[in-house]
């Protein structure tokens, strides 16, 4: 059985006569506890033929702990003792708040997992009852196995706390994190001879584009452009920041481009043809 430190152990000693039932006998004169083979008397004050006692256990007992009682009338006769073994659970559970990607520092998106690890601690621990949360001022509700934020972006506060079941309550604890939900935004710029026609945009030999990106901030801070993709004739995004037209055949090419931040925040796709015209 399971108890918290404060908890209050009674007890009642009643002398009866010859038989159970029968009438007061001479009255109960001691009761006798043994608390891990430490023992205690407790004398009847009172005239009465019953005692009445309250024990509270010391308070650096931890663990199993076994409690012997029994009490002796004012004839001197003595009650066979009872015993019980009870496990004292003091200490409060410890809990852990964990996220899933992506993530960069303190920035997070509106698709990272948040959940919570709880463990009871003490010699005997008599596990987690319940696991408590709240985003921001929000009042205290049970945790589910995972959540994430909801726009809109804005630097949050999880609190979180565990109690185990006896009642010892975790002192809550809180983790800061800023919610990110914006992609970044992508432009092209050419460097070299260029001219557009019939919607393409034809350059030179020794015409470099460049692609250029950044994460917008609206106010609570941007995790920042993590990479600018960028595919042409319809291959396989790759990183780059600069396409060198030499390296091109002579001809129209279309392009894709669009960056993603370091919370995988992606653009929407980009597209426009660039032709080399080398003759």
């Amino acid at each position: 059985m399971f108890v918290a430190a404060v908890s209050p152990f009674a007890f009642q000693a009643t002398d009866e006569g010859a038989a159970i039932g029968d009438g007061p006998g001479v009255g109960v004169a001691t009761l006798a506890f043994s608390v891990n083979g430490s023992t205690t008397f407790v004398a009847n004050s009172t005239s009465g033929a019953s005692l009445a006692y309250t024990l509270l256990l010391d308070d650096t007992l931890e663990g199993w702990v076994s409690i012997s009682y029994g009490a002796e009338d004012r004839a001197g006769n003595l009650e066979a003792l009872h015993s019980t073994t009870v496990v004292i659970d003091r200490s409060a559970p410890a809990t852990l708040v964990l996220r899933s990607t992506p993530a960069f520092g303190a920035f997070v998106s509106t698709g990272t997992v948040f959940s919570f690890v709880a463990v009871d601690r003490g010699s005997v621990p008599a596990g987690i009852q319940a696991t408590l949360y709240a985003v921001d001022d929000v009042s205290l509700a049970p945790a589910p196995p995972g959540f994430s934020l909801a726009p809109p972006e804005r630097p949050a506060t999880i609190h979180f706390g565990s109690v185990d079941r006896v009642g010892n309550q975790e002192v809550l604890a809180s983790t800061a994190v800023v919610l990110d939900a914006t992609p970044p935004e992508t432009s092209a710029a050419v460097e070299g001879p260029q001219a557009t026609q019939a919607g393409v945009l034809w350059l030179s030999a020794h015409s470099t584009l460049t692609l250029m990106a950044q994460d917008p901030d609206s106010g609570s801070g941007a995790s920042g452009v993590g990479a600018t993709l960028l595919s042409v004739d319809g291959s396989t995004p790759s990183a780059v920041g600069n396409l060198a037209m030499a390296g091109l055949a002579e001809g129209p090419h279309p392009l894709a481009f669009f960056s993603v931040d370091r919370v995988d925040n992606a653009e929407g796709r980009k597209e426009r043809t660039i032709g080399l015209d080398a003759s």
